[in-house]
Protein backbone atom coordinates (compact mmCIF):
# COMPACT_ATOMS: atom_id res chain seq x y z
CA UNK A 1 0.00 0.00 0.00
CA UNK A 2 1.50 3.10 -1.10
CA UNK A 3 0.96 6.70 0.46
CA UNK A 4 -1.44 9.36 -0.32
CA UNK A 5 0.11 10.14 -4.35
CA UNK A 6 -1.22 13.76 -3.80
CA UNK A 7 1.87 14.34 -1.08
CA UNK A 8 3.58 17.28 -2.03
CA UNK A 9 6.45 15.88 -3.19
CA UNK A 10 5.00 12.95 -5.46
CA UNK A 11 2.40 15.21 -6.69
CA UNK A 12 5.53 17.89 -8.31
CA UNK A 13 7.85 15.77 -9.05
CA UNK A 14 6.16 13.18 -10.71
CA UNK A 15 2.43 13.94 -10.88
CA UNK A 16 -0.18 12.08 -9.14
CA UNK A 17 -1.49 10.17 -11.92
CA UNK A 18 2.13 9.30 -13.62
CA UNK A 19 3.04 8.26 -9.88
CA UNK A 20 -0.18 5.73 -9.14
CA UNK A 21 1.11 3.72 -12.53
CA UNK A 22 4.62 3.81 -11.62
CA UNK A 23 3.65 2.71 -8.35
CA UNK A 24 1.59 -0.53 -9.47
CA UNK A 25 4.44 -0.70 -11.74
CA UNK A 26 6.66 -1.02 -8.67
CA UNK A 27 4.64 -3.60 -7.21
CA UNK A 28 2.13 -1.69 -5.04
CA UNK A 29 -1.28 -3.57 -4.42
CA UNK A 30 -3.38 -0.61 -2.91
CA UNK A 31 -2.42 3.03 -4.25
CA UNK A 32 -4.27 5.67 -1.78
CA UNK A 33 -4.91 9.21 -3.36
CA UNK A 34 -6.92 10.14 -0.83
CA UNK A 35 -8.70 13.80 -1.48
CA UNK A 36 -9.23 14.80 -4.91
CA UNK A 37 -12.33 12.69 -6.66
CA UNK A 38 -10.74 14.14 -10.33
CA UNK A 39 -7.46 12.78 -9.76
CA UNK A 40 -8.61 9.37 -8.97
CA UNK A 41 -10.75 8.54 -11.67
CA UNK A 42 -7.80 9.84 -13.89
CA UNK A 43 -5.95 7.53 -12.18
CA UNK A 44 -7.88 5.22 -12.80
CA UNK A 45 -8.25 5.52 -16.51
CA UNK A 46 -4.28 5.63 -16.52
CA UNK A 47 -3.60 2.75 -15.38
CA UNK A 48 -6.62 0.95 -17.23
CA UNK A 49 -4.71 2.21 -20.07
CA UNK A 50 -1.34 0.99 -18.93
CA UNK A 51 -2.58 -2.41 -18.88
CA UNK A 52 -4.60 -2.10 -22.52
CA UNK A 53 -1.55 -1.34 -23.61
CA UNK A 54 0.93 -3.32 -22.61
CA UNK A 55 2.88 -1.05 -20.53
CA UNK A 56 1.76 -3.45 -16.87
CA UNK A 57 0.38 -7.04 -17.43
CA UNK A 58 -3.08 -7.86 -16.48
CA UNK A 59 -1.21 -10.97 -14.55
CA UNK A 60 0.06 -7.81 -12.82
CA UNK A 61 -3.16 -6.86 -11.19
CA UNK A 62 -4.55 -10.56 -10.62
CA UNK A 63 -1.84 -10.92 -8.78
CA UNK A 64 -2.69 -8.31 -6.91
CA UNK A 65 -6.18 -8.66 -6.23
CA UNK A 66 -5.43 -12.20 -4.85
CA UNK A 67 -3.40 -10.58 -2.55
CA UNK A 68 -5.94 -8.09 -1.22
CA UNK A 69 -8.71 -10.83 -1.00
CA UNK A 70 -7.02 -13.16 0.59
CA UNK A 71 -6.34 -10.66 3.11
CA UNK A 72 -9.93 -9.44 3.19
CA UNK A 73 -10.79 -13.42 3.88
CA UNK A 74 -7.70 -13.56 6.27
CA UNK A 75 -9.41 -10.49 8.79
CA UNK A 76 -13.06 -12.00 8.19
CA UNK A 77 -14.56 -9.34 6.02
CA UNK A 78 -16.17 -11.51 2.62
CA UNK A 79 -18.78 -13.11 5.08
CA UNK A 80 -16.75 -15.90 6.17
CA UNK A 81 -15.49 -15.94 9.88
CA UNK A 82 -11.96 -14.15 10.68
CA UNK A 83 -9.67 -17.22 11.50
CA UNK A 84 -8.53 -17.94 15.11
CA UNK A 85 -5.48 -16.21 16.03
CA UNK A 86 -5.27 -13.49 13.25
CA UNK A 87 -5.26 -10.62 15.65
CA UNK A 88 -3.56 -10.41 18.81
CA UNK A 89 -4.62 -12.71 21.53
CA UNK A 90 -6.07 -10.02 23.46
CA UNK A 91 -8.42 -9.18 20.99
CA UNK A 92 -9.95 -12.19 19.87
CA UNK A 93 -12.99 -13.81 21.12
CA UNK A 94 -14.04 -10.40 22.86
CA UNK A 95 -17.48 -9.20 23.08
CA UNK A 96 -17.97 -5.24 22.99
CA UNK A 97 -20.99 -3.30 22.80
CA UNK A 98 -18.85 -0.41 21.29
CA UNK A 99 -19.28 -1.17 16.91
CA UNK A 100 -23.40 -0.75 16.85
CA UNK A 101 -22.72 1.72 13.97
CA UNK A 102 -21.06 -0.27 11.30
CA UNK A 103 -23.65 -3.31 12.80
CA UNK A 104 -26.83 -1.16 11.94
CA UNK A 105 -25.08 -0.27 8.54
CA UNK A 106 -24.86 -3.67 7.56
CA UNK A 107 -28.34 -4.87 9.37
CA UNK A 108 -29.56 -2.00 6.88
CA UNK A 109 -28.54 -3.71 3.96
CA UNK A 110 -29.50 -7.06 5.00
CA UNK A 111 -26.22 -8.23 5.84
CA UNK A 112 -24.69 -9.44 9.60
CA UNK A 113 -21.10 -9.18 9.94
CA UNK A 114 -19.16 -12.30 10.72
CA UNK A 115 -19.09 -14.29 13.61
CA UNK A 116 -17.01 -12.67 16.68
CA UNK A 117 -16.18 -9.89 13.93
CA UNK A 118 -18.09 -7.58 16.18
CA UNK A 119 -15.42 -7.39 18.60
CA UNK A 120 -12.57 -7.02 16.36
CA UNK A 121 -14.59 -4.09 14.31
CA UNK A 122 -13.11 -0.57 14.96
CA UNK A 123 -13.92 1.71 17.80
CA UNK A 124 -14.60 -1.68 19.99
CA UNK A 125 -13.74 -1.77 23.63
CA UNK A 126 -10.30 -3.27 22.62
CA UNK A 127 -9.37 -1.40 20.06
CA UNK A 128 -9.88 1.69 22.11
CA UNK A 129 -8.30 0.64 25.42
CA UNK A 130 -5.13 -0.35 23.05
CA UNK A 131 -5.37 3.08 21.24
CA UNK A 132 -5.28 4.59 24.56
CA UNK A 133 -2.25 2.59 26.01
CA UNK A 134 -0.12 3.71 22.85
CA UNK A 135 -1.50 7.70 23.30
CA UNK A 136 -0.30 7.58 26.53
CA UNK A 137 3.17 5.45 25.84
CA UNK A 138 3.73 8.43 23.04
CA UNK A 139 4.27 11.40 25.10
CA UNK A 140 7.08 12.53 25.31
CA UNK A 141 9.35 14.83 28.39
CA UNK A 142 11.76 16.45 26.37
CA UNK A 143 12.66 18.82 29.05
CA UNK A 144 12.46 19.32 32.92
CA UNK A 145 13.32 21.78 35.16
CA UNK A 146 12.18 24.20 38.66
CA UNK A 147 10.62 20.87 39.53
CA UNK A 148 7.28 22.01 37.27
CA UNK A 149 6.33 18.46 37.12
CA UNK A 150 3.87 17.16 38.10
CA UNK A 151 2.18 20.15 38.18
CA UNK A 152 0.87 21.74 41.19
CA UNK A 153 -2.63 22.36 42.53
CA UNK A 154 -2.40 25.92 41.61
CA UNK A 155 -4.50 28.48 39.49
CA UNK A 156 -3.09 27.59 35.78
CA UNK A 157 -2.99 29.27 32.75
CA UNK A 158 -3.77 26.73 30.10
CA UNK A 159 -3.70 28.66 26.65
CA UNK A 160 -4.04 26.50 23.25
CA UNK A 161 -3.61 27.52 19.74
CA UNK A 162 -6.88 25.42 18.05
CA UNK A 163 -6.22 22.95 15.70
CA UNK A 164 -6.43 24.36 11.95
CA UNK A 165 -6.78 22.23 8.64
CA UNK A 166 -3.34 23.54 6.81
CA UNK A 167 -3.16 20.94 4.22
CA UNK A 168 -5.35 18.95 2.02
CA UNK A 169 -4.60 16.14 4.18
CA UNK A 170 -5.87 17.78 7.07
CA UNK A 171 -9.56 17.11 8.57
CA UNK A 172 -11.01 20.44 9.43
CA UNK A 173 -13.58 18.92 12.45
CA UNK A 174 -15.07 21.39 15.09
CA UNK A 175 -13.90 20.10 18.36
CA UNK A 176 -15.44 21.25 21.77
CA UNK A 177 -12.27 18.93 23.68
CA UNK A 178 -9.09 21.45 24.75
CA UNK A 179 -5.80 20.97 26.57
CA UNK A 180 -7.08 22.97 29.35
CA UNK A 181 -10.38 20.95 29.68
CA UNK A 182 -8.34 17.99 29.86
CA UNK A 183 -5.98 19.39 32.90
CA UNK A 184 -9.36 20.08 34.82
CA UNK A 185 -10.89 17.18 34.72
CA UNK A 186 -7.16 16.43 36.26
CA UNK A 187 -8.12 17.92 39.45
CA UNK A 188 -5.97 21.22 37.52
CA UNK A 189 -7.68 24.66 38.57
CA UNK A 190 -7.32 26.42 35.42
CA UNK A 191 -8.36 29.31 32.72
CA UNK A 192 -8.79 27.55 29.52
CA UNK A 193 -8.21 29.91 26.75
CA UNK A 194 -8.24 28.33 22.94
CA UNK A 195 -7.19 30.55 20.51
CA UNK A 196 -7.69 30.10 16.97
CA UNK A 197 -4.60 29.98 14.93
CA UNK A 198 -5.59 33.19 12.96
CA UNK A 199 -6.07 35.15 15.92
CA UNK A 200 -2.87 34.63 18.14
CA UNK A 201 -1.50 37.81 17.00
CA UNK A 202 -4.95 39.60 18.00
CA UNK A 203 -5.32 38.47 21.49
CA UNK A 204 -1.45 37.71 22.68
CA UNK A 205 -1.93 40.83 24.38
CA UNK A 206 -4.68 40.42 26.79
CA UNK A 207 -3.72 37.08 27.28
CA UNK A 208 -0.06 37.93 28.38
CA UNK A 209 -1.71 40.55 30.62
CA UNK A 210 -4.12 37.99 32.32
CA UNK A 211 -1.00 35.49 32.75
CA UNK A 212 0.98 38.51 34.46
CA UNK A 213 -1.77 38.52 37.30
CA UNK A 214 -1.38 37.49 40.82
CA UNK A 215 -3.54 34.51 40.94
CA UNK A 216 -1.77 32.79 38.10
CA UNK A 217 1.11 30.79 39.53
CA UNK A 218 1.85 28.35 36.64
CA UNK A 219 1.09 28.68 32.77
CA UNK A 220 0.66 25.69 30.07
CA UNK A 221 1.08 26.71 26.11
CA UNK A 222 -0.08 24.12 23.74
CA UNK A 223 1.68 25.15 20.18
CA UNK A 224 0.24 24.19 16.50
CA UNK A 225 3.00 24.66 13.86
CA UNK A 226 4.92 27.40 16.27
CA UNK A 227 8.01 26.83 14.00
CA UNK A 228 6.16 28.48 11.26
CA UNK A 229 3.81 31.26 13.07
CA UNK A 230 5.93 34.11 14.44
CA UNK A 231 2.50 34.85 16.49
CA UNK A 232 3.13 32.11 18.59
CA UNK A 233 6.60 32.21 19.25
CA UNK A 234 6.29 35.76 20.27
CA UNK A 235 3.49 34.79 22.47
CA UNK A 236 5.08 32.01 24.31
CA UNK A 237 8.61 34.19 24.81
CA UNK A 238 6.27 37.37 25.96
CA UNK A 239 4.77 34.73 28.72
CA UNK A 240 8.49 33.55 29.67
CA UNK A 241 9.59 37.03 30.37
CA UNK A 242 6.85 37.32 33.52
CA UNK A 243 9.28 34.59 35.35
CA UNK A 244 6.57 32.04 36.03
CA UNK A 245 6.98 28.06 35.30
CA UNK A 246 5.58 27.77 31.84
CA UNK A 247 5.24 24.38 30.54
CA UNK A 248 5.13 23.96 26.52
CA UNK A 249 3.40 21.05 24.91
CA UNK A 250 3.51 20.73 20.86
CA UNK A 251 0.51 19.70 19.52
CA UNK A 252 1.55 18.89 16.89
CA UNK A 253 5.27 19.85 15.11
CA UNK A 254 8.01 18.45 17.90
CA UNK A 255 10.43 21.20 16.22
CA UNK A 256 7.93 23.34 17.72
CA UNK A 257 9.75 22.96 21.10
CA UNK A 258 13.29 24.08 19.83
CA UNK A 259 11.96 27.96 19.71
CA UNK A 260 11.69 27.52 23.38
CA UNK A 261 14.93 26.42 25.45
CA UNK A 262 14.00 28.65 28.28
CA UNK A 263 10.60 26.94 28.93
CA UNK A 264 10.25 24.89 32.19
CA UNK A 265 9.10 21.89 30.85
CA UNK A 266 8.74 21.17 26.94
CA UNK A 267 6.43 18.06 26.16
CA UNK A 268 6.20 16.79 22.47
CA UNK A 269 2.78 15.50 22.51
CA UNK A 270 2.46 15.54 18.60
CA UNK A 271 -1.17 15.79 18.08
CA UNK A 272 -4.32 17.49 18.92
CA UNK A 273 -6.77 14.68 18.81
CA UNK A 274 -8.78 14.57 22.32
CA UNK A 275 -6.85 11.31 23.27
CA UNK A 276 -3.92 12.87 22.80
CA UNK A 277 -4.99 16.13 24.86
CA UNK A 278 -6.03 13.71 27.46
CA UNK A 279 -2.62 11.52 27.53
CA UNK A 280 -0.88 14.73 28.15
CA UNK A 281 -2.93 16.21 30.78
CA UNK A 282 -2.75 12.88 32.68
CA UNK A 283 1.24 12.89 32.01
CA UNK A 284 1.61 16.46 32.92
CA UNK A 285 -0.86 16.13 36.05
CA UNK A 286 1.08 13.14 37.46
CA UNK A 287 -1.69 10.43 36.71
CA UNK A 288 0.93 8.25 34.25
CA UNK A 289 4.19 8.27 33.66
CA UNK A 290 6.23 10.16 30.69
CA UNK A 291 7.66 6.93 28.50
CA UNK A 292 7.96 8.43 25.05
CA UNK A 293 11.03 8.70 23.30
CA UNK A 294 11.61 11.34 20.32
CA UNK A 295 11.14 10.03 16.50
CA UNK A 296 13.28 13.14 15.28
CA UNK A 297 16.04 15.03 16.26
CA UNK A 298 15.83 18.22 17.85
CA UNK A 299 19.09 19.81 17.90
CA UNK A 300 21.96 18.29 18.92
CA UNK A 301 21.10 18.46 22.66
CA UNK A 302 17.76 15.71 22.39
CA UNK A 303 18.71 13.67 19.55
CA UNK A 304 16.02 10.91 18.14
CA UNK A 305 15.37 8.53 20.96
CA UNK A 306 15.41 11.12 23.41
CA UNK A 307 13.25 11.06 26.62
CA UNK A 308 13.08 11.42 29.90
CA UNK A 309 11.19 8.86 32.00
CA UNK A 310 9.14 9.18 35.17
CA UNK A 311 7.42 7.43 37.42
CA UNK A 312 3.74 8.05 37.85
Amino acid sequence: MTDCMEMKAIAEHYGTVKAAVMAVEAGADTVLISQTPQLQVEAMEALEQAVRSGRIAESRIDASVRRLLALKAKRGLLGSPAEPGTLRPELDGQVVEDSHGLQDDLAQNGKQAAPGLRAKLPGSKAHMDLARRISEASITLVQARDGILPLKRQHTLVISVAAAALTIADEAIARTESLGSALAAQGIDVSDHQVPLGEVAEQSGRLVEEAGGGEVRQIVVGTYNAQFDPAQVKLVQDLLTLGKPVVVAALRNPYDLMCFPEASALVAAYESRPLALVSTAKAVAGAIPFKGRLPVSLGASYPAGWGLQTDA
